[in-house]
């Protein structure tokens, strides 16, 4: 969106999806998530979608990763 400042999440939204190879074969079930961003830029005169599809164990690194940033955050802040 633009260069130099990060944009900002404007709002976002999330499917989750089961994909089946075979109709006979329902154990190789594949799970992912779709998530949709609308990011707009600091100042706020455009705005960019982004779609970001991860399976399972990318989800779970993600979340995790987040985990550490809400962690670090109320350190910073002083909250509990």
């Amino acid at each position: 969106i633009m260069s130099g400042t990060a944009p900002k999440l404007k709002d976002f939204d999330y499917s989750v999806n089961v994909s089946v190879s075979s109709d006979k074969v329902l154990s190789m079930r594949t799970p992912s998530v779709s998530l949709s961003l609308s990011l707009s830029s600091p100042d706020g005169n455009s705005t960019k979608q982004a779609v970001v599809e991860m399976n399972r164990d990318e989800l779970d690194k993600v979340l995790k990763e987040m985990q550490k940033i809400e962690d670090e955050t109320l350190k910073l802040t002083g909250a509990k």
